[in-house]
């Protein structure tokens, strides 16, 4: 309900009241939501009336609150800026899973090292490249002791996984039958893995 808003005017008593002819009356008109409302008070100065008034007489308030036009310019505004920092810290992003992508894939071969030694028999590592993905498994017991997904419905969201060879045997001791390389990549960011026949691993960039 909006505040009641009174507007005052000064004038002479009605007829019939001679006897407060001294004294000067106040018409004060009340507007509220529900109407207007007419009264006279006789014998009370303006100040006086004023203040017996109290809360009624309250002059009107702005309204709080945004329009549609500015929320409209709010809204358009942070989607500016929304984009900005997306297109600025979008290639970090895909960096750091690329980045995230290789270590992954290095520390799967120290696994498959791992299995191997403590297995005392050779285990495989079985790249699928259209899937994104490779298992380590047994070589005898066709046992699969991780699975990995590198795609893009994964965390890492990996555009490309390649490998070559595409199969790589682990023996115990860490060596490996073939040297080895795992190619990750989004966009035109890749990082290479590579196992030598040794079986030392290490991280490189784009040759």
């Amino acid at each position: 309900m909006h505040p009641a808003v009174c507007r005052v005017q000064e004038g002479r008593p009605a007829s019939g009241s001679a006897q407060l002819t001294n004294y000067p009356a106040i018409t004060y008109i009340v507007e509220t939501s529900t109407g207007v409302t007419l009264a006279t008070v006789v014998g009370l100065t303006r100040t006086r009336l004023l203040a017996r008034l109290g809360p009624v007489m309250k002059l009107p308030k702005s309204q709080t609150g945004f329009t549609l036009v500015e929320l409209v310019v709010v809204l358009a505004i942070m989607a500016i800026l929304t984009a900005v920092a997306f297109w600025r810290i979008g290639p970090s992003i895909r960096r750091a899973k690329v980045n995230r992508s290789a270590s992954t894939v290095a520390a799967d071969l120290q696994y498959a090292q791992l299995v191997a030694a403590r297995q005392r028999r050779p285990v495989v590592i079985i790249v699928s490249e259209p899937l994104k993905s490779y298992i380590i498994r047994d070589t005898d017991t066709a046992t699969i002791f991780r699975e990995r997904y590198l795609g893009e419905d994964t965390d890492f969201g990996l555009d490309l996984l390649d490998a070559s060879p595409t199969t790589l045997e682990v023996f115990p001791n860490g060596i490996v039958r073939n040297a080895a390389e795992f190619v990750v990549e989004i966009d035109d960011y890749r990082r290479h893995v590579r196992i030598s026949r040794a079986g030392q691993i290490r991280i490189t960039g784009s040759p």
